[in-house]
């Protein structure tokens, strides 16, 4: 059907085609693949597709494949699929993994290569009541959790200072001998020693490291071309990748744990010009006035990594040969996880072609979970901002078996007021045989009772999303996304308070002007600097805005605050909450005219408005 270029950009709003709306503008469900995927059923399940208005679907293997996921005989019967659906008018998007997350080829690209295996940083802080001589064996657990890890440095500091500020740490690293053993005579005292291990786990892959994509790009993406290459960009638009991260390691708990990647050292002096190394603790620890500095420029190098090795390199794959990239990332919800596990998404989602986001559970965004706001907004003024014209969300997972179209509906109208214009099923089962039938449900398949009037529901939603695939998004005002403040502020072991105050009045400022009919984009500090401001508006592609929010904030960068200044001085009007940021980012200038009450004398003139009050806590 080749639908590509429609599917991307939408079709020109007519009287005629509201009433019957374009095939291409319709839902694109998942198609669980969790049989022995009979050519006849298939064939069958395909036209069940047909007869209830929906014209593409997404292949995606899933438990209880009975064919070996992207073994020869899973392209044969992808082959056979995609002529089939071909023959029938359907568009056979890829989802590029085993159930999920993408990156791993079932698992095979750490298997095989296992130098590839994900790696992440422990910080193990051991008590030492000195004078003590101490032998740390990074082989094993039968003191501490050292684990069998390949130590990368190691300090000593007072029990004093670990608890309110490093100021002298002893670099016990030059005592590292036989390869994994710290030995180190304690003086008198109460200490810590810091011992920083890199660890490694088994079932996913290093996303920072580029050979990890190239490997499961080439058994993944490279079979599937091989198998039905003729087919790409045409019967086949493109591919979807599901939850990956540069970090996927105990990531719901919080520990002295944070990303890594082998090469780390090295990418981090080749992008920030210093070691390291010797500033490990101010990853966890107060470690003075270049706290902020180096939590800030690590953070950001992982990002600029992550996003090129591996959203670049997929997107360059799809580029290349002519499909759509898109997909969607893990906990969009809550800037701490934001900062644990991605890093800015912003930088992740600008490398899609079509941008997506996911939402799970039958409810919606509340005053009690307004991270279910958050997470769409976020997608959509990505969208809005990188020109994706479409936003797909993943929608009505774990929904449960007594899901109704009515419960659908519900929860598509809320997802849509907040910009989704793709709904993107989860999922159609081929099979509810034995466990299947406990897979996410529900199937909102042919297995449900509702399926006869299911052709009403594609048929609403064809419709909805080809409406709101045209015109522009209009809203007068900005939300800064306050990562960066995040990051300045994180600590992998604990949250922190200011943490808390940023992401809850974040999340307050969102379900608020949601709830008072105010709608606005998020923007990132690096779109903002790259934003056109002129007499007292913000304009960021087609989009102006008058209204700039500053959640609370301890740092900006100083391209930012020269927006600010420029679009206040214009006559602007901005509103600042609880915190204003004291210290500027990327410049050798932390405080602005080297003090702090020049940014908020700054922020007072013209129409700024601060709001001083009790945190949502």
């Amino acid at each position: 059907m080749a639908f590509q270029k429609e599917v991307r950009h939408g079709v020109t709003l007519t009287r005629e085609n509201f009433t019957a709306p374009p095939p291409e503008m319709g839902i694109v469900p998942f198609w669980f693949w969790n049989g022995a995927m009979d050519d006849r059923e298939m064939e069958w399940q395909l036209r069940e597709y047909k007869a209830k208005g929906i014209q593409s679907i997404f292949i995606h293997g899933r438990f209880g494949l009975k064919v070996p996921y992207v073994s020869d005989g899973w392209f044969e019967k992808v082959t056979t699929a995609v002529e089939l659906a071909k023959k029938i008018g359907i568009d056979a998007w890829i989802y590029d993994e085993m159930n999920w997350p993408s990156g791993t080829a079932e698992r095979k690209v750490p298997t095989q290569f296992p130098h590839l295996r994900q790696k992440y940083l422990e910080l193990v802080a051991l008590n030492v009541d000195g004078p003590l001589f101490t032998f740390l064996e990074a082989t094993d657990n039968r003191y501490v959790n050292t684990g069998d890890s390949y130590p990368v440095a190691a300090f000593g500091c007072t029990e004093e200072e670990f608890q309110t500020g490093i100021r002298n740490p002893i670099d016990l690293t030059l005592n590292l001998s036989f390869e994994k053993v710290l030995p180190w005579e304690a003086p008198a005292g109460k200490w810590r020693l810091l011992y920083f291990l890199q660890k490694e786990i088994p079932y996913y892959i290093d996303t920072l490291n580029p050979e990890s994509t190239e490997r499961f790009i080439q058994l993944t993406h490279d079979r599937y071309r091989q198998a039905v290459g003729h087919e790409l960009g045409s019967a086949i638009p493109g591919f979807y990748t599901d939850e990956p991260a540069m970090h996927y390691y105990h990531v719901g708990i919080d520990n002295y744990v944070v990303p890594w990647t082998s090469q780390m050292f090295k990418i981090f002096r080749e992008k920030r010009g210093y070691d390291l190394r010797p500033h490990l603790p101010a990853l966890y620890l107060n470690a003075g006035p270049d706290t902020a500095k180096i939590r800030y420029d690590f953070w950001r190098t992982l990002t600029e990594q992550y996003a090129e090795t591996y959203y670049g390199r997929l997107r360059r794959w799809c580029d290349e040969n002519g499909v759509l990239f898109t997909g969607h990332l893990l906990f969009e919800e809550w800037l701490r996880m934001h900062a644990r596990c991605e890093g800015n998404i912003f930088r992740y989602l600008e490398k899609m072609h079509i941008i997506g986001v996911d939402h799970l559970y039958p409810k919606i965004g509340t005053a009690e979970e307004p991270d279910q706001h958050v997470a769409l907004k976020l997608a959509s003024s990505a969208a809005h901002h990188f020109g994706s014209t479409r936003l797909l969300c993943e929608s009505m997972g774990g929904s449960y078996w007594d899901c109704t179209l009515q419960r659908m509906k519900w929860i598509a109208n809320w997802e849509y007021v907040l910009g989704v214009n793709l709904f993107n099923n989860h999922g159609y089962h081929y099979s509810i045989e034995g466990e299947r039938k406990r897979d996410w449900p529900p199937s909102q398949f042919y297995h449900h009772t509702w399926w006869k009037y299911y052709d009403r529901f594609t048929t609403y939603m064809s419709r909805m999303s080809h409406v709101l695939s045209g015109g522009s998004h209009v809203a007068k005002v900005l939300i800064l996304y306050p990562l960066n403040s995040i990051w300045t502020n994180y600590t992998p072991q604990a949250r922190t308070e200011i943490g808390n105050v940023i992401e809850a009045d974040f999340c307050y400022l969102t379900d608020t002007l949601l709830r008072l009919h105010y709608d606005f984009d998020y923007v990132d500090e690096d779109v903002l600097a790259g934003a056109t401001v002129k007499g007292g508006t913000i304009t960021i592609r087609d989009e102006h805005f008058s209204v700039m929010i500053l959640p609370p904030l301890t740092h900006i960068k100083k391209t930012t605050f020269d927006v600010l200044e420029k679009f206040v001085k214009g006559g602007g009007a901005l509103i600042a909450d609880t915190l204003l940021p004291a210290e500027f980012l990327e410049t050798e200038t932390a405080r602005p005219d080297g003090s702090q009450s020049s940014l908020a004398s700054a922020l007072n003139r013209s129409s700024a408005i601060f709001i001083r009050h009790r945190p949502h806590v």
